[in-house]
């Protein structure tokens, strides 16, 4: 129902401006959320008019909030500067439509809807977040089966990806890689497990390398 008034307020105010000023090229009306609630429940900026009707933005809402007459669930439209229409809805209206299951009439577009939801990383580990995503997906179809929408749900199961991919044949094809410095000799092992042994370069083993160091890789010999 919100969104039903919320598109027939845009519609009246550009078939409205259409009337008035049949041979301007009009774009399209944007309603939005006013940043305070006293101010309203929508706001229309019409700057995006001012220069195909060659007017000023407030000069043109004070134009529709005089000549675009009652509006059916509307209870009140301001004029703000620097050039917005602030409108409040008709909440006691709303209330009983409400009250009374009435809801306006949707127009149900054909075909399938695919929602995917959940597909969570296999290379990861599993958390609180992906049992959310779940939760929300779900809901979100149940709504739309509710609404008599045929709805197609998909669950990807994600693949390795290139890069593990690739890290996985490393060690295949490169036996040994050693990574050296000045005082650090850092050699790699085939599974990927490093082990590091620290020799300084005046021959002791426990001495701490300088900060200047950069390491080199490099392949070894072997």
């Amino acid at each position: 129902m919100y969104r039903d008034l919320e598109h027939r307020l845009a519609q009246r105010i550009a078939e409205f401006l259409r009337s008035r000023y049949p041979d301007a090229s009009l774009p399209s009306v944007v309603i939005e959320q006013p940043p305070k609630v006293e101010l309203g429940d929508f706001a229309i900026p019409l700057f995006p008019f001012a220069k195909p009707l060659r007017t000023a933005p407030l000069k043109i809402a004070e134009a529709i909030c005089a000549g675009i007459g009652s509006i059916e669930g509307i209870a009140e439209m301001q004029v703000a500067p620097p050039g917005y229409l602030n409108v409040k809805i008709d909440r006691a209206s709303m209330a009983v439509a409400l009250s009374a299951d009435q809801k306006p009439p949707a127009e149900v577009p054909a075909g399938k809807i695919l929602v995917e939801h959940t597909s969570i990383n296999p290379n990861k580990a599993a958390h609180i977040g992906h049992l959310r995503n779940a939760i929300l997906g779900d809901t979100f179809v149940r709504l739309l089966r509710y609404e008599d929408r045929e709805v197609d749900v998909q669950n990807y199961i994600d693949n390795t990806g290139v890069q593990v991919a690739d890290v996985k044949s490393k060690p295949s094809r490169v036996s040994r890689v050693s990574i050296t410095t000045a005082g650090i000799s850092t050699p790699v092992s085939r599974s990927g497990m490093r082990r590091i042994k620290i020799i300084c370069r005046h021959g002791a083993k426990h001495c701490t390398p300088s900060k200047t160091h950069r390491a080199i890789p490099q392949r070894s010999p072997n």
